[in-house]
């Protein structure tokens, strides 16, 4: 199994062989917003193992989507975004622990988070001829229940 840390290892390999400026523009941002930067080094890694061609997209000065991805049948975009454990805490009232009792708890859901964060990113994929995707991740414990990943509960 591949860690965090190699995934991102080899991302900033990539960047400073093809994309120069962006590795150094990466890992400034690994300092400052590691969330983030963990999300678009893993979210490369994932397009990289499911299609045959994917490009930087991002200008480093004039920003765009993060990368295009580039296969037989399609091409699209793709931009990466992440919510801070932190915020996702705040605004669902769930802390980003694991519990000592195994109780139910009520929480707030993180729609109105979601929903300002797609907001703040249509500028950077739009007037994109091409299907766009948007990642949005966090590294909240309880991310898979605010974003939807578990599974319904049937009976």
């Amino acid at each position: 199994m591949v860690s965090t840390a190699d995934i991102i290892e080899s991302y900033k390999d990539y960047l400073s062989v093809k994309y120069p400026h962006h590795h150094k523009t990466f890992c400034s941002r690994l300092k400052e917003h590691p969330e983030s930067v963990k999300a678009e080094a893993i979210m490369f890694s994932i397009m990289r193992s499911k299609f045959s061609d994917v490009k930087i997209g991002e200008d480093v000065s004039t920003g765009g989507a993060d990368f295009i991805c580039i296969s037989e049948k399609s091409k699209f975009i793709v931009e990466v975004t992440s919510l801070e454990t932190s915020a996702v805490s705040k605004q669902s009232g769930l802390k980003n622990e694991i519990p000592e009792n195994s109780t139910a708890s009520w929480f707030s859901l993180i729609t109105h988070m979601l929903r300002t964060k797609a907001s703040g990113k249509a500028d950077q994929v739009s007037g994109v001829d091409m299907p766009r995707v948007l990642a949005i991740t966090t590294e909240h414990m309880d991310g898979d229940i605010l974003l939807g990943q578990r599974p319904p509960i049937s009976c």
